[in-house]
């Protein structure tokens, strides 16, 4: 039955026959009395041809939609994974820092263990040597984790970098140089862990040194006055 169904004639095929037929018979009344069955199944045609591009252009929308979605949910997703990547990320290097930063009085002990160290026998030598070979690793290791010491000593003072806690008056040094290191300052990335403890060169300021000058001109002059008496008074004698 569905093989019939599909074999047959559209409705419209068989009234164009019909028409025709009557036509090549002469039979003009006949033709012209399906005429209007003919159109109004070529209108009905037409409508359904016009209900298949509505479905079809509802189709498209309703696709155009569900890409502009799938779009939509791709780029929140995308940007969920690199918002969490990056969270991620900052908070195992705030983590790392923090720990390094915790390690910072390690270091400070090694220097000063360094600085109190008297090699007097073989002895205390190779205690030495195994203390600097140890220390070595660790500031090796601590450099692989991001830890990097501040430039200090020659460098030019950096507020933000340094802590001067001492001053030397020098006119040796360009002012604001550092001098001393009395504690190293340590960074992470950008993120400064701890400022360096320096002594800084100042030199004279330019006024305070002309007044400096005037003084010593000035007692200069006094002295040369009472040269200048002495000998008058020993002329009159």
């Amino acid at each position: 039955e569905g093989d019939e169904a599909g074999d047959a004639e559209p409705e419209y095929q068989a009234l164009v026959e019909k028409v025709r037929a009557a036509v090549e018979g002469g039979d003009c009344e006949g033709a012209g009395s399906l005429i209007p069955e003919l159109e109004a199944e070529l209108e009905a045609l037409h409508a359904k041809a016009r209900e298949g591009e509505e479905q079809v252009a509802a189709a498209q929308e309703d696709t155009s939609k569900i890409k502009e979605q799938y779009l939509r949910l791709n780029a929140d997703f995308d940007n969920y994974r690199k918002r969490t990547e990056g969270e991620k990320e900052s908070l195992s290097k705030n983590a790392r820092g923090s720990t390094l930063e915790e390690l910072l009085p390690v270091i400070d002990n090694f220097e000063l263990a360094r600085t109190q160290l008297k090699l007097e026998t073989e002895a205390e030598q190779k205690v030495s040597e195994s203390y600097q070979n140890l220390y070595k690793q660790l500031v090796e290791t601590l450099k692989k984790l991001g830890l990097t010491p501040i430039e200090s000593v020659g460098s030019k003072f950096d507020p933000e970098l340094h802590d001067a806690i001492m001053q030397e008056e020098t006119t040796e040094h360009e002012d604001s140089t550092v001098l001393e290191e009395y504690r190293k300052g340590f960074k992470f990335g950008d993120r400064l862990l701890r400022a360096a403890m320096v002594k800084v060169a100042v030199n004279a300021a330019p006024a305070a040194k002309a007044e400096a000058e005037g003084v010593e001109a000035e007692e200069k002059a006094e002295e040369e006055a009472e040269e200048e008496g002495e000998v008058e008074g020993s002329e009159e004698s």
